[in-house]
């Protein structure tokens, strides 16, 4: 309250010293030829020296920087200044005042009006108003008193009671000052600490005008929004991204004056496990689908080939009354052995799967001929599916072709699962084209194109799937479980590399393996290994 004061006082000081001056000079010149002239004169300089000395007070307060703590020393020299401007204003009543004298009337009355109007100035400042209200009027009442007449007692305690009055009045103004200046202070510190409440939320924060213009929001906001300056319009609610993966629900709560409030909620961690448990219903999902179609493919790939070896060893044995040749047990034989051969395929593929989806596949990278390991494994699978000849099956390995280097076992498979994949799909006779190249980017290349039925688009990408069969199987056929494809494209993956297919509906189908060009040894960089194996050279002689 008393930096409020001292600032008060600064405020008010030169007016002051300015109405001194002037109400001064205008009675001494309004007295210029009376016998007191010498006197008022005196007088007039006494109040020009104090005016002076209190516009000069007022200067060098407004030249220092705007106080940040009260300061005595100040404040008592502006009590001590009025209480000489006060005794100024009272002390010549004592000296020229006469009864029935109007200059001594004259005199009073402009005393009281200067007193009236420099407690009515500092009407907030008690002590300093009551300083210059003492000074005034005490010597006033005291001529008053002292001059005797039945009005002399009277005009005392008029004069007495005046003076408590406006002293009185003063500290009314000052409390009142004070009150004001308290809720003042009491509002802004509750608005500093609503600011620092809103400044320490996670969430962003933001008020707006009428109009919509961004009045007021916190560091959070700012952070988030570092360009917004308009509400948007387009809702209420809304959740969106804002950048760097972060989402954020807006909420804007209209208020009572037209200006509205907008809270920015950090919802990231909301859409992550709302995408985690997307993810998680869609796994569940192909999981039970892919049971479905596990238990589908299972039921007919393991009891068709169990019936045929039940059957025909049941018939073998005896239990029946037939009578079988040589040759039709050695049929049977043969049946109950491809059987046998197709359940291991189907045990074999599952336990591979097994091994690729829990990541228990031991992958053994090595460098390896290509045109080897594809004449092996194109006569592993024209074996395995019986063919008694490869000239349907045209190699071609281009000769910029070196090495590569893969896990050979891995690879094999691969190869072996899309050329048993043409080879049962590409229809009668036997017709495929195998092709080895580099990519442009240096990346080597293997293509089997069969000539059969091919593929809609739509099954492009499901017969990915696992236990995916493209085409229904008929009774007593074996079709595969329908991981050959899975598999295929799991190894690859292990390896940099992927496969595709391309196909057209009644013109065949191409599966493609292709491999990082880090995978591939150029022939001058490459260990020599001689070309094995009948089946390349019969295929690039097709």
């Amino acid at each position: 309250m008393g930096l409020a004061q001292q600032q008060l006082y600064i405020s008010n000081a030169q007016m002051i010293a300015v109405v001194n001056a002037i109400n001064s000079a205008v009675v001494a010149g309004s007295f210029a030829f009376s016998q007191h002239a010498t006197f008022l004169f005196t007088w007039l300089f006494l109040n020009l020296v104090n005016s002076l000395i209190a516009a000069r007070l007022h200067r060098r307060a407004q030249e220092r920087d705007e106080p940040k703590q009260i300061s005595g020393k100040f404040l008592r020299k502006a009590e001590f200044n009025s209480l000489v401007a006060g005794i100024l204003w009272g002390m010549p009543v004592l000296v020229i005042y006469e009864p029935g004298s109007y200059l001594g009337v004259f005199f009073v009355l402009v005393a009281c009006g200067t007193a009236a109007g420099f407690s009515s100035m500092m009407s907030s400042l008690p002590r300093v108003a009551a300083r210059f209200l003492f000074g005034c009027s005490a010597p006033i009442i005291l001529q008053a008193f002292l001059s005797g007449g039945p009005y002399a007692l009277p005009i005392a305690v008029l004069g007495t009671v005046l003076q408590f009055a406006l002293v009185k009045g003063s500290l009314i103004s000052f409390n009142q000052l004070l009150g004001v200046i308290r809720s003042r202070a009491a509002a802004n510190d509750a608005r500093q600490q609503l600011l620092l409440a809103i400044e320490a939320i996670h969430d962003g924060f933001a008020i707006y005008g009428p109009d919509g213009d961004l009045q007021m929001s916190n560091s959070r906001f700012r952070q988030w929004f570092p360009n917004e300056q308009m509400i948007e319009n387009d809702g209420d609610d809304k959740i969106r991204q804002i950048g760097q993966g972060r989402w954020v629900k807006r909420s804007v709560v209209p208020v009572s004056d037209g200006r509205r409030v907008s809270i920015h909620t950090d919802v990231t961690d909301l859409k992550n496990r709302e995408r985690e448990l997307i993810a998680a219903r869609r796994e569940a999902e192909e999981a039970n689908a892919a049971k479905g179609r596990f238990l589908s493919t299972m039921s007919q790939e393991l009891r068709t080939p169990l019936d045929i070896i039940n059957g025909f060893s049941r018939l073998m044995k005896g239990d029946s009354q037939l009578r079988l040749s040589p040759e039709e047990i050695a049929d049977y034989a043969g049946s109950i052995h491809a059987a046998g051969e197709h359940l291991l395929t189907v045990v074999n593929d599952i336990i591979e799967f097994s091994k690729v989806g829990a990541e228990r596949y031991l992958h053994d990278p090595v460098e390896v001929d290509l045109r080897d390991l594809l004449a092996n494994a194109v006569s592993l699978s024209a074996g395995f599916q019986r063919l008694t000849s490869l000239e349907g099956i045209d190699v071609s390995v281009s000769s910029r072709i070196g090495s590569i280097v893969v896990d050979e076992m891995a690879f094999r498979r691969v190869l072996m699962n899309l050329v048993t994949n043409a080879i049962q799909h590409g229809g009668e006779p036997v017709n495929i084209s195998i092709r080895a190249f580099l990519r442009a980017d240096g990346a080597p290349v293997v293509t089997i194109r069969d000539f059969g039925r091919g593929l809609p688009g739509s099954e492009l990408e499901r017969v990915f799937e696992p236990f995916y069969q493209s085409q229904p199987q008929r009774a007593g056929e074996f079709s595969g479980t329908g991981l050959g494809l899975t598999l295929s494209r799991e190894l690859a993956r292990l390896h940099g590399g992927d496969v595709h297919l391309s196909s057209r509906e009644g013109a065949g189908t191409t599966a493609s393996i292709v491999l990082p060009a880090s995978a591939h040894i150029p022939p001058e960089l490459a260990e020599p290994a001689p070309v094995s194996g009948d089946a390349l050279g019969q295929g690039e002689a097709a």
